[in-house]
């Protein structure tokens, strides 16, 4: 093998250009187009999920943080909080409170979850059911960490261009 030209992007190989037995070869990578095997959220430091739960007949939010934004915030997994949302400027907010809901997951996990069933009253992604499951992701540009607490804004699923929900 010779003419080995590698574009890398955070450790990860995207474009492997070889030169094989005289041929010119490009390899594209498909973990790149891939979500990575180490984080179940992707590219964005937060993502919020609204699901039914068919054996309930109830929906749940999920909130999925990266343990680098709890570090941030001075809150790991096992840290209790409380699950804020402003309707006036769509801002959520996680803040660390006594009793909350339970920030869950492996000690040395990439990311914690904080999942709770949805009451009358509770903000959601969506009111619509047959739109469920509904994903979206933080606006990490937008994001405040303060000593426990984490404001956030998300994007509507699919959007890249940096539109807010």
């Amino acid at each position: 093998m010779t003419d080995r030209l590698l574009m890398r992007l955070e450790d990860r190989i995207l474009i492997a250009h070889r030169n094989l037995e005289g041929c010119n070869v490009t390899f594209v990578s498909q973990v790149n187009k891939s979500r990575t095997p180490s984080s179940r959220i992707g590219e964005s430091s937060i993502v919020v999920s609204q699901t039914y739960k068919a054996s309930t007949k109830s929906q749940e939010l999920s909130i999925r943080v990266t343990a680098d934004v709890l570090s941030k915030a001075s809150m790991k997994i096992g840290d209790f909080v409380d699950v804020l949302y402003d309707k006036d400027s769509d801002r959520w907010m996680l803040s660390r409170m006594v009793g909350g809901l339970k920030i869950t997951g492996k000690e040395d996990a990439p990311t914690g979850l904080v999942r709770y069933t949805l009451k009358e009253g509770h903000a959601r992604l969506t009111e619509e059911r047959d739109s469920l499951p509904k994903r979206k992701f933080s606006l990490d540009d937008a994001m405040e960490t303060n000593d426990g607490e984490i404001i956030f804004k998300l994007l509507n699923e699919g959007d890249e261009d940096g539109k807010e929900s």
